[in-house]
């Protein structure tokens, strides 16, 4: 307790500087209320602050709802996008896969050109003949075999079947005893001691290698 005649403490200017905004604030409220009761003042008040809350949350959800729709449709655009680069990329995936299949067969038939240059001129009519010979086979020949006289009727000739037999079969085969044998032609002719070549039979290398059993035709 502070002695009589001591002299007061001094206000900080905290202090003050608080009194006089509750000051300030009380002579407002005055005017704001009027000559409204101080009950009546605070309902209408808090009547009013409610309506002022709700006017903010309505104008916060408006604004939300812009941006959402704003990011809504953002987004809308982007799978737009996101779908036609799908689009794109599945068309440049199967135009990659045609010319994949284009690139490896140009590679296929490159590799057979220059397979074909290293050939010899012979290489590449034994190949070409080769050819001819098996489809005349696979065509008119009976399980695989056809008589030197119907493969030369075949290839064009009409007469002087004997002196043709024995120049393809000079020229192309190498005697082996009871066959002659082209590995360049890929045929196998087997020899009848009581008939002319004409008679002889021609058939493939490969099925007379597998040891088929074959009988001479008469």
């Amino acid at each position: 307790m502070a002695r009589r005649g001591a002299p007061k403490r001094r206000k900080e200017p905290v202090e003050e500087w608080l009194i006089r905004l509750e000051v300030s604030y009380a002579r407002k409220f005055d005017e704001m209320r009027g000559s409204r009761s101080r009950p009546e003042f605070l309902k209408d008040l808090l009547d009013a602050t409610t309506i002022g809350d709700v006017a903010v949350i309505i104008r916060e959800r408006d604004e939300f709802r812009a941006e959402a729709e704003k990011w809504k449709k953002a987004y809308s655009d982007l799978e737009s996008k996101y779908l036609r680069l799908e689009q794109e990329n599945e068309k440049l995936r199967l135009i990659r896969q045609v010319l994949e299949e284009e690139n490896k067969q140009l590679k296929q038939e490159l590799a057979e050109l220059r397979k074909q240059l290293k050939m010899s001129a012979r290489e590449r009519r034994a190949a070409d003949f080769k050819q001819e010979l098996h489809e005349i086979l696979d065509r008119f020949g009976k399980n695989g075999r056809i008589k030197m006289l119907e493969l030369l009727k075949r290839l064009g000739y009409s007469s002087d079947f004997k002196k043709h037999a024995r120049e393809l079969l000079e020229e192309w085969f190498i005697d082996e005893g009871k066959v002659l044998v082209s590995e360049e032609l890929g045929l196998v002719v087997e020899k009848d001691p009581h008939y002319g070549e004409p008679a002889w039979v021609v058939k493939r290398l490969d099925s007379f290698r597998f040891g088929e059993v074959v009988e001479v035709e008469a």
